[in-house]
């Protein structure tokens, strides 16, 4: 069945992707690289100068770069170190779990990383911060190294390419009956504790809905990031969005981006009148953050994009084209 968007549309949203929103095959090369070879260098500085021992081939990237839900810039890439835990156990839902190592080792038995018999994410976190200094990509580069606001994570900041790799240092628990790996990170903010989550869970979720949906869940969901920076202030967490488009177009058969974005504004401002559950079930609600005048004015935006969309649809029907961008244009200016 044919929809009522046109090819003129899908060709100028199509155009406007490539040159305002879509990261480069180049940036999407170099960041991929750049990642690559931070992850190798730190495995390479694994357990020497109390750096922290990482289990070997178990680092991996994450956030919306690995997701493929970045838009431009290219400016933030995440890494997940995957600690040598030697089988510490771990407090989580009542329950205590053994983590990932594979024999007795420093991160389990030295003592200045511990408080009350637990390893501490404050104290391995500024232990990452501290080595980080070493890798020849920070000296070569002259780039700078710190503790992330929250105290969650650390990062690498290379002012010659104005990128920046978060790294955050995580706790792996598997072998779950009926249940996904669990990810322990930083709880941030001068916390001793760690909190569970599965990055991998949440890019394989994505990614098969995104195959399932002909390969255009991730550029409608790249077109609302754009849109909820330049158009809603910011206001919405970047996973938060990604949830809320997944969850809003999980129904439907997607034969345009056009299509998908304006289904897209429509669950958005029913989706945003409750709260939003974190997809692998580890966390809590995805915008337990999110202000009330935040919801309100971001349900406001989408409805003025909904608005705009039906005005274009209605534009291109006619044959009005020069008409029915005007309209888009007041969602993607530039377009």
């Amino acid at each position: 069945m044919n929809h009522p968007y046109s090819s003129e549309e899908e060709a100028a949203l199509s155009a406007f992707r490539a040159r305002d929103v879509d990261l480069t095959r180049e940036d999407t090369g170099f960041g991929r690289a750049l990642r690559d070879v931070v992850i190798q260098q730190c495995e390479g500085l694994s357990g020497r100068e109390s750096f922290p021992p990482l289990l070997s081939g178990r680092s991996f990237g994450a956030g919306s770069f690995a997701r493929r839900t970045l838009c431009r810039p290219l400016d933030d890439i995440d890494v997940y170190l995957v600690l040598d835990a030697c089988g510490a156990p771990m407090s989580d839902d009542r329950q205590t779990y053994r983590l990932e190592g594979s024999a007795a080792g420093p991160l389990a038995s030295d003592p200045s990383l511990e408080v009350d018999g637990w390893i501490s994410s404050h104290l391995v976190l500024g232990r990452l911060v501290s080595g980080l200094w070493a890798p020849p990509v920070v000296a070569e580069q002259r780039g700078t190294v710190g503790m992330s606001d929250k105290g969650k994570s650390a990062f690498l900041s290379f002012p010659r390419w104005q990128v920046k790799v978060d790294v955050t240092p995580v706790l792996w628990a598997t072998n779950f009956v009926n249940s996904i790996d669990r990810y322990y990170m930083p709880q941030g903010r001068g916390s001793i504790w760690w909190k569970a989550t599965n990055p991998k869970e949440d890019q394989r979720r994505l990614s098969e809905q995104n195959q399932l949906q002909g390969g255009l869940l991730l550029p409608t969901i790249r077109m609302l990031k754009w849109w909820n920076a330049n158009r809603n202030g910011g206001r919405l967490k970047g996973i938060h969005l990604e949830v809320l488009a997944e969850r809003g177009l999980s129904l439907h058969y997607l034969e345009g981006v056009a299509q998908a974005l304006h289904m897209a504004f429509v669950a958005m401002q029913t989706q945003l009148e409750r709260p939003c559950p974190d997809p692998t079930g580890l966390g809590p609600p995805l915008d337990c953050n999110l202000s009330q005048v935040d919801r309100t004015e971001s349900t406001r935006a989408a409805q003025r994009a909904h608005l705009a969309t039906i005005g274009a649809a209605d534009r291109f029907r006619a044959g009005d084209v020069p008409g029915g961008l005007a309209n888009w244009r007041e969602v993607f200016p530039g377009l």
